[in-house]
């Protein structure tokens, strides 16, 4: 805190935000009439000790006030203020911590007009002066939502756990807990793990043979007599190989077309906290301790910033501005041909609260070169992802020339594709390893033409189980399935494994 509340009486507005990290970055941009303060997070919570709902009378919740040592702090610097901000994140918890601070502050500060509600999707000093500008009021739809998930979350705990705990008492599993959110993803795992119990492989065969023309090229047996044909035993294999070995092999038909592949939406919460699992391999929750991060504000040579928008968001929205600038740092960077015909914009999904952006960079021109001498590695990991992710979306598709040819032996229909990327456009930022079994396809194949062969290969495989879900697939399906929001998927991955319901093995 660079100020003293000593002396608060002669400012004139005092500003309140739930961490200190997040005070000092605003508070940096604004000058002596201003005081920032944190709340340290929620001020007022249900009993730890007792139920703390009415049943009786319409599920009344009895909230009691907690970190009382930071609100008598926030209250005698309410005392001497004009205009008090309550400026919490705009999401159901920021919005319930708004609530409860104007709830305990109006004691002090009977003045209604004296609250105001500024809303701001990125901590940086341009959007920080708008939002004071422009401030809103208390959206207490958001607070009655978070209030009956919070209620919700109490009764399902509160009276389930007791029950689980009589009912396995004298088990190693003694002491454990359920959850309204918890307990539903932990059942999506049972099922998983049932579905694994009860699979019984099944034997098949692959048959691949090596071809030749002016090039020798593998295709894969698909069909037999004009059906999708799978070999199931060995014998079966041997006389399809002979059958082959003793076939006229020749080319049926040839297949060429151009594929676009466009560059995926900007980031939300789930899709970042995936694609950081797959790529970086940093858990949900450490994906969203390094978010936080670069949201409240990095010490950069020109003064703290937050480099990224908020990162609790089920939006793909993006600022006109913000897709302006992208546009015009790909032209400048890459060239036109790597710059999208039109602005991309995408579509929300049917649920989306659509309450803030999509998570980008708050200013394009910061580039992971220009800010990695001032982050951690986590943190240039992270912002790297998101930049590239954001800049991609209005870049150009990468273009792929597919080439297919269908063969026929007998009464055999063997197929062979390839593709060669001809254009690079978005994956530029994203360049991608050849994969093992590509191949290119000769380009000189006729409809009609005899090929020689030249190897046949068969392979004995089994059909696999469903795999078990890695982080970043339990959130995917926790999304879909729409249990929890952005902002708790990462605790309740954490919760599960803490409680010992689930391990995270090596490279899931």
């Amino acid at each position: 805190m660079s100020r003293s509340v000593k002396g608060v009486l002669g400012l004139k507005k005092l500003i309140i935000v739930e961490s200190p990290t997040k005070a000092r970055t605003i508070s940096a941009f604004l000058g002596k009439e201003y005081l920032v303060l944190s709340s340290q997070g929620h001020v007022r919570d249900l009993p730890k000790k007792d139920l703390g709902v009415d049943i009786e009378n319409d599920f009344t919740p009895k909230f009691e006030t907690k970190r009382t040592k930071q609100v008598k702090l926030l209250r005698d610097a309410a005392k001497g203020a004009q205009a008090i901000y309550l400026a919490t994140d705009h999401d159901r918890e920021g919005e319930a911590i708004a609530y409860d601070l104007y709830t305990i502050l109006k004691r002090v500060v009977p003045d209604e007009s004296a609250f105001s509600r500024p809303v701001f999707n990125e901590i940086t000093k341009r959007v920080i002066l708008e939002a004071l500008k422009s401030p809103s009021q208390i959206d207490l739809n958001k607070v009655e939502a978070q209030r009956t998930r919070r209620i919700l979350d109490r009764l399902v705990g509160y009276q389930v756990s007791p029950l689980l705990s009589r009912i396995i008492a004298g088990s190693k599993y003694e002491g454990l807990s359920a959850g309204r959110v918890q307990s539903v993803a932990l059942r999506f795992l049972c099922d998983r793990e049932a579905e694994i119990a009860s699979f019984v492989p099944k034997e098949y065969w692959e048959i691949s043979v090596e071809l030749s023309d002016s090039g020798t090229f593998v295709a894969s047996l698909t069909k037999k007599d004009g059906k999708k044909f799978v070999v199931r035993s060995a014998g079966e294999a041997e006389a399809v190989e002979a059958e082959l070995r003793a076939a006229r092999i020749a080319v049926k038909a040839v297949e060429e077309k151009e594929r676009l592949r466009q560059p995926p939406p900007p980031f939300i919460t789930s899709s970042m906290q995936q694609a950081a699992s797959s790529t970086l391999g940093f858990s949900p929750k450490r994906t969203m301790r390094v978010a936080q991060e670069l949201y409240e504000g990095v010490a950069l040579p020109d003064g703290t910033t937050g480099l990224i928008t908020y990162m609790r968001t089920d939006s793909v929205r993006m600022s006109d501005e913000a897709i302006g600038q992208a546009r015009k740092l790909i032209e400048r960077n890459f060239g036109k041909e790597y710059l999208a015909e039109k602005p991309r914009r995408y579509r929300n999904k049917k649920r989306s609260q659509d309450a803030h952006e999509a998570i980008r960079p708050t200013d394009p021109a910061r580039t992971p070169e220009t800010v990695a001498p001032y982050l951690s590695p986590d943190q240039r990991k992270l912002y790297t992802l998101i930049y590239n992710r954001f800049l991609a979306t209005q870049m150009a598709p990468a273009v792929y020339r597919q080439r297919k040819v269908i063969v026929q032996a007998g009464d055999y229909t063997l197929e062979a594709a390839g593709s060669t990327l001809v254009f690079p456009g978005f994956l530029k930022l994203f360049p991608e390893p050849k994969k093992k079994d590509e191949q290119e396809i000769p380009s000189g194949l006729r409809q009609g033409e005899a090929l020689k062969l030249v190897g046949i290969k068969k392979v004995q495989k089994f059909t696999e189980p469903p795999r078990r879900y890695s982080e970043a697939g339990l959130v995917n399906l926790l999304e879909k399935e729409g249990v929890g929001r952005p902002s708790t998927y990462a605790s309740i991955i954490s919760v599960i494994q803490e409680r010992g319901y689930a391990v995270k093995e090596r490279g899931s």
